[in-house]
């Protein structure tokens, strides 16, 4: 009679674990294993379920890692969500969740860098043709100075002509009379 006691409380603590784990209540699980444990100790399957709960545990706490890890991608945090991804990979490195989380993670840096360099060649670009066009305006300006000074030249020289003229006509003028 002990024994057969015995037997179905361990059958209702592994139905219990198994309803608990089959929901996601890991630390109810837990709680029941501990309570089976004190109540009935080491016996089988117990070490197997123990076993279970910690495989449950490691999966939940790489699930809660992801999880995190994909709210900092989205909030475009790529160091901190690269470092929880990461972790989750060293609770579970075959987890392909995981590495599908840091292959994307790539790919967004890899596509901010280029993005990145674009934008600088293209800042790069326009700052050469800004260079150019104030080189090209500062000689025209120069060229525009050099028609001016030149055209004033013209006119004064064409104005001490013009003034000599008169003087020399002027001078002949008055040695005629």
């Amino acid at each position: 009679r002990k024994e057969r006691n015995r037997v179905q409380a361990l059958k209702t603590a592994c139905d219990g674990m198994d309803a608990a784990l089959g929901r996601g209540a890991v630390e109810e699980a837990a709680a029941v294993l501990a309570q089976a444990q004190a109540n009935l100790g080491d016996t089988d399957p117990l070490p197997a379920f123990a076993a279970r709960i910690e495989v449950a545990r490691r999966q939940a706490a790489v699930q809660q890692l992801l999880g995190q890890a994909e709210a900092r991608l989205t909030a475009q945090s790529f160091d901190e969500a690269q470092q929880l991804a990461q972790q989750a990979q060293r609770q579970d490195p075959s987890n392909a969740r995981v590495r599908s989380l840091l292959d994307q993670i790539a790919t967004v840096r890899e596509r901010l860098a280029e993005d990145a360099r674009r934008r600088a060649e293209e800042e790069r670009r326009q700052a050469e043709e800004s260079r150019q066009r104030k080189e090209a305006a500062r000689r025209a300006a120069e060229e525009e100075k050099k028609r001016a000074d030149e055209e004033r030249r013209r006119a004064e020289d064409e104005k001490r002509k013009a003034d000599e003229q008169r003087r020399q006509e002027a001078a002949r003028r008055a040695a005629d009379e």
